[in-house]
């Protein structure tokens, strides 16, 4: 019998403000925020241990006073429901497709970022006329993320009965989700403040099966290739992206001009990765023009 138990955290509280709600999916129950009249505007949260609509805190009461906003909780993270399950990238997308057609029910913006700007993209691609229009930031889906490694012996080793749920109470202590967002996500870590860790790690072990969606992430089970589909999306399509970003450099982005050169971008100076967070005031202006 393991010494080990998950810590097993409150439920997260409702930061975003508007109207919470669950929606029931193939995947299981995702969790919402929504606000605003107008026209939809999905936000999706990039993916990581802690991950959250939070991301979106800077933006989501700005963006609601021009579109009818909702931010949602990925399957397996935050207070959406969690499997004991590898997490690849059908389930995100199943459970986004089924979200867009069965709660929005019209053609919807997203803005995306991280991973799931590659599953918002991989959508488009393949439900023509569902997805107006895309803004991704800092996107992946080039190459597999740097920190991952498909990999059944990293997933086994967080998931087994003996050691598991201490490497991942480890792996997402306070003192490690700090360093990581102090020294991968932010440029500016002053904005990393003690509510953000805290949030963070709450997130992070909101049970049952709090582990299996960022320990997917980090065996690389969640990756998805763009390459194949990037360069037929024929939709406007804007690419934001930190000029500090460290696991997402800015020379990434030339890649995906090369695979659709009819493609905008905006670069935000002293930014990490999310300058959603960083940038906040610039990056709403520039998605409003955008999506407007």
């Amino acid at each position: 019998m393991s010494i080990y138990r998950p810590i097993c955290a409150r439920r997260l509280a409702n930061i975003l403000g508007g109207r919470e709600d669950y929606f029931q999916t193939s995947t299981g129950r995702i969790y919402y925020n929504e606000a605003g009249e107008g026209e939809p505007l999905l936000l999706i949260h990039g993916i990581n241990a802690g991950a959250s609509n939070l991301e979106w805190a800077n933006n989501f009461k700005t963006l609601s006073q021009h579109f009818k906003v909702y931010a949602i909780d990925l399957p397996g993270f935050a207070r959406s429901d969690k499997e004991e399950t590898i997490y690849r990238p059908e389930i995100h997308i199943q459970a986004i497709t089924e979200f867009i057609r069965n709660k929005i029910k019209s053609p919807v913006k997203i803005l995306s970022s991280g991973l799931s700007a590659a599953y918002s993209s991989f959508i488009a691609a393949n439900n023509l006329g569902l997805i107006e229009s895309l803004a991704l930031v800092t996107p992946s889906g080039l190459t597999p993320d740097p920190i991952c490694s498909t990999s059944f012996s990293v997933y086994n080793l967080f998931t087994n009965p003996i050691q598991g749920d201490g490497l991942y109470n480890t792996f997402t202590s306070r003192v490690s989700i700090r360093y990581f967002l102090e020294e991968f996500i932010y440029q500016k870590t002053e904005l990393v403040t003690t509510r953000l860790v805290n949030y963070t790690f709450i997130s992070a072990h909101q049970c049952p099966n709090a582990k299996y969606a960022p320990v997917s992430f980090v065996a690389g089970f969640s990756e998805l290739d763009i390459r194949p589909f990037f360069s037929e999306l024929e939709i406007p399509i804007l690419v934001l992206w930190g000029r500090e970003a460290k696991l997402n450099p800015v020379e990434n982005l030339d890649q995906f001009r090369n695979l659709n050169p009819e493609i905008e971008y905006k670069i935000f100076e002293n930014s990490g990765l999310i300058p959603q967070r960083e940038r906040a005031v610039d990056f709403n202006r520039i998605i409003i023009d955008f999506f407007s």
